[in-house]
């Protein structure tokens, strides 16, 4: 329930914890952007002002465990 026509989406958990959720652009208003994925809203490392997109979830994970490396480091 976004406000627009995406419906499919992904939680993300990371030892039980979730740290993302990620909504597939679907909606026309998106333009260019549709059938990307969309970080909807991010939590712990995952957390911030930005808000990617991801070409498929792979590219999600890799980004998340990016996140994920960088915060176990500090």
């Amino acid at each position: 329930m976004t406000g627009h026509a995406d419906h499919e989406g992904q939680l993300v958990l990371a030892d039980r914890q979730l740290i993302a959720i990620l909504v597939r652009l679907d909606d026309e208003v998106h333009g260019g952007d549709r059938g990307l994925w969309f970080l909807e809203a991010g939590f712990g490392p995952c957390h911030g002002l930005s808000h990617p997109t991801f070409r498929d979830l792979e590219g999600a994970a890799r980004w998340i465990s990016e996140r994920l490396h960088e915060f176990s480091k500090a």
